[in-house]
């Protein structure tokens, strides 16, 4: 039964992976703990098995019934780094097919662990195609060692079952007593049926025993004095077929010195650091069978769970306090760090990209970082740091992620953080002490403060961190951020050469590809088609060996099924056109303009008008973060975004042509910088094609903030989002905010009624501010919408009767009450009047005009003013009377949380849960003012109300925690 506590995907950090069902059944039984699988990654299509042992979680993987092998192998393992990207090591467990020998006695049920031999990494892999009695074997090379760790840990328990018995019996033993259904049949099978045949006895019987088999013709071997399994460590034989021949098998013995061989381990040694961990459960002869599979498996599961349980365990605290106290921190410092800050219980990966799986070369440039950066962990007194610079598009950012994603074990904390803007480098350290938990004593607006927090846990903390900087173009903006820490990393990726001496200690430029990368990286982009060598150098070189123009006209010529030839011509053409429009960067290598422009040029020409929209559409957006649910058109706006199969069409499309990237991590889309500014130059060149794109943008924006009729809680969700991706075009001088974005969309866009949606903006943005009880920037833009609304009524663009006049006046004077009761009162007043001078609005209205009135209540209430406030709300709730008696709706009729509901999503507010409210108020100013009776009978219907909002029908026992509740929510 699987445990409730469920740790996330980033807390294991073993992978375990087995290719039989008996493998994994002994697998799962050597857990000390199982636990629920977390959300597995959409790439990621294994079936876990989750838990824990000793102190490690971990991860148990199978390969797919029936596909067994390395290929089969290796499927499994890179899926498994999709959803679990922390594992520092995988272990191999399973059976395999044993070859004793003079000098190793191996047995059935015993255990063979993987082990470098003469400079040979442990695991050999032999050739492809079948080997069965009278053909050859043909070694294909050896693959990795297995990591230091794992080799140290392996070194130390073969000394340990020198001195001390092994732990593999106790594990065996509990593992039956905790599963009953395993005895038997997962338990030592007897010597008498451990049969070693000679080489030259081939099983003559069709059946899976050796039954019928001569045993006159088997080796005699003395017996051992248990039936404990024995460990044998060295030389793994791994292939895609069973060796099945025992003279094969003694002449490869004899040749390399293997001691077992089995079909699944080459699949991962050169990807993953692994272990290969095999129960022999034959003699990899003629005379196989599956008597002793499911002891064998468990064999090696037990000495799985062994070394598992013999890994070392740091004391981190005590590791901590070493190093601050090294630091020269006091002592009574070092306390109140360690409990201010404590240790890092998992390892935080913040704001990765997804790795790119067709990674490629650069090999010397991140050589060249791990040197500058590896030392950071070193507990040097020094902060470490390395500027990758070049050209736009050149590869920096894929480089920092593939860096990023070889030295996750290296670095505890990674942080990638976009360096583009202020604003943008802002919410990147908001998302840092978010993760971190920092800023609960800090005020939300105040910035900089969350900025001083993070760089203080970045100075305190011990863990070993990476700070990546992306885009940090602006070297003015960085300076203010930059961490004061005397360890740690920082990796820096701009266009400005600069940020090699001026930020960080050493810097590197991210050159084109060399000739040879070039062609060799645009025949991979190609996917297939045929192309000379010399086809392929003639176009690379055109394109100046520019990393992201390559891939774009490889998939441009992929995606359009034309050869070289065909696509040379409308490329000449478009390098004549953007010849006169080329306009050189300011840290761009002459040319370059006019070689990314002509070949986005020629796929924009491939392009349908509707996905040139949508791509002029996405440009308005952040471009490394586009959430996909932006292009779901509910409102039928956009006809080609509303259908979903065109909708679908055009994603295809874009991605076919590497427009766009999808992020496997979550549902949103990622789009070039160069890729976002070329479409913008592209589509503004033609004045139709921007009208379209605008409106486009508008209607999408539109849908996707919530209208001024939805819910404060509903909204304040949306904003949220809205503010993590929506960003301005750079070339317009306005603030990273939502609206400073939503503002020049509008504005941009040629629509009649673009002031009214600013205004609606606004109004979100000031109960935005009103939900953070910062009252003066909720007035703030409270007065931007009304005074557009005010414009629009001069203008006759408006009715001076509207709604949403006199819903920007109560706004206003509801979060002004605090500060000027009398100012709201007026307010409200103006609201009033909007609402009782129009008839049709009147139905709709009501129950706002009921709210109004409720508020002027409590102003009046504030200042002492209790006649007035009682007849307020008293007015209040004759308005819902009366809406009753029109309706025929029950004065209250719902349940608390269905009201709550209906709060949070009807387009209309709900005043139902006010009129509980509002009668327990009156009841205590009927009190006040000396009506003690009515007051008490008001009182009495308001506390049933109470409870019949609560689901609390008469006649059922009152809940104390149902009132408590209540009581916090009425006077909230």
């Amino acid at each position: 039964m699987a445990s409730d506590r469920s740790p996330a995907a980033i807390d294991y950090t073993i992978g375990w992976i087995c290719s039989l069902a008996d493998e994994l059944v002994v697998a799962e039984a050597m857990l000390d703990e199982r636990y629920s699988c977390p959300l597995q990654s959409p790439s990621d299509y294994n079936i876990y098995t989750v838990g824990r042992v000793a102190t490690y979680n971990i991860v148990v993987a199978c390969l797919p019934a029936g596909l067994y092998g390395t290929s089969s192998a290796t499927r499994v393992a890179e899926q498994m780094q999709y959803t679990f990207p922390t594992l520092k090591f995988t272990l191999m467990v399973g059976i395999g097919g044993g070859a004793p020998s003079g000098d190793h006695d191996i047995r059935l049920g015993d255990v063979v662990v993987s082990q470098p031999v003469d400079g040979h990494g442990g695991v050999m892999h032999y050739r492809f195609g079948k080997i069965v009695d009278g053909r050859g074997f043909q070694c294909t090379g050896f693959l990795n060692k297995p990591p230091q760790m794992l080799l140290n840990v392996v070194e130390y328990l073969k000394s340990k079952h020198r001195l001390h018995e092994s732990s593999l019996p106790r594990h065996l033993a509990h593992m039956i007593e905790r599963h009953e259904k395993l005895r038997g049949i997962f338990e030592y099978q007897g010597q008498e049926h451990d049969r070693l045949f000679l080489a030259e006895y081939s099983h003559t019987s069709g059946k899976g025993h050796c039954d019928e088999c001569d045993l006159a013709q088997t080796k005699s071997r003395p017996p051992r004095r248990n039936h404990d399994p024995v460990v044998h460590y060295g030389l793994i034989a791994s292939g895609d077929v069973i060796m099945k021949d025992a003279v094969e098998r003694n002449t490869v013995q004899q040749q390399y010195g293997i001691l077992c061989f089995e079909m699944e381990a080459a699949g991962l040694m050169n990807g993953l650091d692994c272990l290969v961990i095999r129960g022999i459960s034959d003699y990899s002869d003629s005379h196989k069978n599956d008597r002793w599979r499911p002891y064998a498996a468990a064999a090696a599961a037990a000495y799985a769970k062994e070394l598992i349980c013999s890994l070392p365990v740091q004391d981190a605290k005590r590791r901590i306090t070493s190093q601050l106290s090294y630091r020269g921190l006091e002592a009574a410092k070092v306390s109140a760090t360690l409990r201010s800050q404590g240790t890092l219980n998992r390892p935080i990966y913040l704001n990765i990209y997804p790795r790119n799986n067709r990674f490629f070369g650069r090999n010397d440039i991140l050589q060249a970082i791990s040197q500058q950066l590896f030392p950071a962990m070193a507990g040097t007194l020094r902060l470490q740091s390395f500027a990758l610079y070049g050209l736009a598009g050149i590869g920096k950012s894929q480089i920092a992620t593939e860096f990023v994603y070889r030295s996750m074990k290296m670095f505890s904390a990674i942080f990638w953080v976009s360096a583009s803007s202020t604003e943008k480098l802002f919410q990147g350290f908001t998302d840092i002490a978010r993760e971190l938990n920092l800023s609960k004593g800090a005020a939300i607006d105040d910035q900089w403060a969350i900025v001083q927090l993070v760089d203080q846990w970045l100075m305190s903390t011990v863990e070993p961190w990476l700070l990546v900087l992306d885009n940090a173009d602006d070297l003015s903006i960085i300076e203010p951020f930059w961490p004061t820490s005397d360890h740690g990393a920082v990796l820096v990726t701009s266009q400005n050469p600069a940020s090699g001496y001026q930020l960080a200690n050493m810097g590197m430029e991210t050159k084109p590809f060399s000739p040879q990368e070039s062609s060799t990286y645009f025949c991979e982009q190609l996917g297939g088609i045929g192309v000379q060598e010399n086809e392929a150098r003639q176009i690379t070189e055109s394109f100046g060996h520019h990393t992201l123009t390559i891939k774009q006209m490889a998939s441009c010529i992929r995606e359009s099924k034309c050869s070289i030839s065909q696509f040379r011509e409308p490329y000449a053409d478009s390098t004549k056109r953007r010849q006169l429009l080329a306009t050189p960067n300011e840290f761009s290598a002459p040319g370059y303009s006019h070689t990314t422009a002509t070949a986005f040029g020629v796929t924009f020409s491939k392009l349908s008008i509707d996905s040139l929209c949508t791509l002029g559409m996405l440009s308005f957006f952040d471009p490394d973060r586009i959430p996909e649910t932006l292009l779901e058109d509910k409102q039928n706006r956009i006809p080609h975004l509303a259908d979903i199969i065109s909708r679908h069409t055009i994603m295809r499309d874009l991605g076919r042509y590497s427009l766009i990237d999808k992020l496997e991590d979550e549902a949103n889309l990622r789009l070039h910088r160069i890729v976002a500014h070329t479409v913008a130059e592209e589509i503004d060149s033609d004045e139709a094609k921007v009208q379209r794109a605008f409106q486009s943008a508008v209607a999408m924006l539109h849908q996707y903030f919530p209208l001024q009729s939805e819910s404060r809680s509903h909204m304040n969700e949306k904003w949220t989002e809205c503010e993590k991706y929506l960003f301005e075009r750079g070339r317009f001088d306005l603030s990273f905010s939502i609206v400073g974005s939503a503002e020049l969309v509008y504005n941009r866009a040629d629509l009649q009624d673009h002031g009214l949606l600013l205004a609606d903006l606004y109004s979100l943005q000031a109960d935005m501010y009103n939900e953070l009880s910062q009252a003066e920037k909720a007035v703030e833009f409270a007065k931007r919408s009304l005074k557009i609304k005010e414009q629009a009524v001069a203008d006759k663009a408006l009715d001076k009767h509207h709604p949403q006049l006199a819903n920007s006046y109560m706004d206003i004077g509801v979060f002004i009450a605090g500060m000027n009761p009398r100012g709201a009162i007026r307010l409200h007043e103006k609201a009033i009047v909007i609402r009782e001078g129009s008839p049709k609005y009147a139905d709709d209205q009501m129950q706002l005009l009921s709210l109004n009135y409720m508020n002027i209540g409590r102003c009046w209430w504030m200042v002492k003013e209790l006649d007035k406030a009682t007849a307020a709300y008293e007015k209040s709730i004759s308005i819902i009377k009366e809406l009753e008696e029109a309706t025929g709706a029950p004065f209250a009729h719902e349940y608390l949380n269905v009201a709550l509901k209906i709060h949070l999503q009807k387009s209309s507010i709900d005043t139902r849960p006010e009129i509980a409210r509002t009668m327990f108020q009156l009841s205590q100013l009927l009190h006040d003012v000396g009506q003690i009776e009515e007051g008490g009978k008001l009182k009495a219907e308001a506390q049933k109300l109470r409870f019949q909002l609560a689901g609390k029908l008469p006649g059922e026992e009152e809940s104390q925690e149902a009132y408590d509740e209540l009581v916090a929510y009425f006077y909230r």
